[in-house]
């Protein structure tokens, strides 16, 4: 990949989200997704915070996922209308694809071309674990997941930059039927 790498540390995303708002699912919404995923989400936690949104917006996603921290930008957190339900399944997907990696290959991936040291990244949205997310989000909202979710190693196996523990890997969710492509201008520190 010619395009730069740049990754953010976990500790700094784990600040951001301590100090956002965080819930469980609802209880009902908690057992109909468990119930198309066919396992327990009972430790997801929902980020709908003005944290948790600021960040969704800086990055330009209407969502994020950190192994089981889903936080989303204002108003992208409807799990109750069919285009939420979708977004939040989507970012499910992720969740487990980062469980089935055992949490280890976290990293942001991007393609910007940056003129800074100190900016974040996204995942394009044309990658494996993105189309995954797609296909997986859509069975799961026609009545249940079908298919395996494959692991996400993508520090290893898609080519990123070499994670260590230390570093976090968060996934955005791209609009479904458009073309998601960021743009993000920070200046170095």
């Amino acid at each position: 990949m010619s395009d730069a790498e740049v990754l953010i540390p976990r500790d700094l995303l784990k600040l951001w989200l301590a100090f956002g708002e965080e819930t469980p699912m609802p209880p009902s919404l908690r057992r109909y997704m468990e119930a198309r995923f066919g396992t327990s989400l009972q430790d997801v936690r929902i980020h709908t915070g003005a944290v948790a949104a600021h960040l969704c917006n800086t990055l330009k996603a209407r969502a994020l996922t950190l192994g089981n921290d889903i936080l989303f930008a204002d108003g992208e957190y409807e799990p109750y209308a069919p285009e939420g339900r979708w977004l939040l399944a989507h970012e499910l997907v992720h969740v487990l694809q980062q469980r089935a990696a055992g949490g280890a290959a976290l990293s942001w991936r991007a393609s910007w071309d940056l003129s800074s040291a100190e900016v974040v990244a996204l995942g394009d949205d044309d990658d494996d674990c993105e189309a995954e997310a797609d296909r997986l989000a859509a069975e799961v909202i026609d009545g249940g997941l079908r298919s395996p979710v494959t692991a996400d190693h993508s520090g290893a196996i898609r080519g990123t930059r070499r994670v260590s523990s230390a570093d976090a890997v968060v996934q955005d969710a791209p609009p479904p039927r458009t073309t998601f492509r960021p743009q993000l201008v920070a200046s170095a520190r």
